[in-house]
């Protein structure tokens, strides 16, 4: 839904695309807020483990290059940027990466052998 929403920001009079206008309305403003907050609203619904409050690192990330980008002009680059980072966040809160399961296991098992 952010990836379609962008075409608010991008489009100005005529459905032409320009980099030298401020594209920042508060209908816009809005838009994005609901959706930003809609997704890391839904990662705390889904939370798994410690990998959901990275997930949720990554959307607040992505949500602040994206109200950065409608707020101050920042352009196609910033806004996109923001979708990609919260996109990564979902996809990291809902993949297990074995990889950091092992590294959690292990850090687990060596503060347990301190003990």
């Amino acid at each position: 839904m952010l990836a379609f929403s962008s075409t608010m920001v991008l489009c100005g009079k005529g459905g032409a695309a320009s980099s030298t206008e401020l594209h920042s309305s508060t209908s816009t403003l809005l838009i994005s807020l609901f959706f930003c907050l809609l997704t890391i609203t839904s990662l705390f619904l889904s939370y798994k483990d410690r990998r959901t409050w990275y997930a949720v690192g990554l959307a607040v990330a992505g949500s602040t290059c994206i109200i950065i980008s409608v707020l101050h002009s920042g352009g196609q680059p910033l806004y996109y940027l923001g979708v990609a980072i919260i996109l990564s966040g979902i996809a990291f809160n809902m993949k297990k990466f074995r990889w950091m399961e092992k590294i959690f296991q292990l850090t687990s098992h060596i503060k347990n052998k301190q003990l």
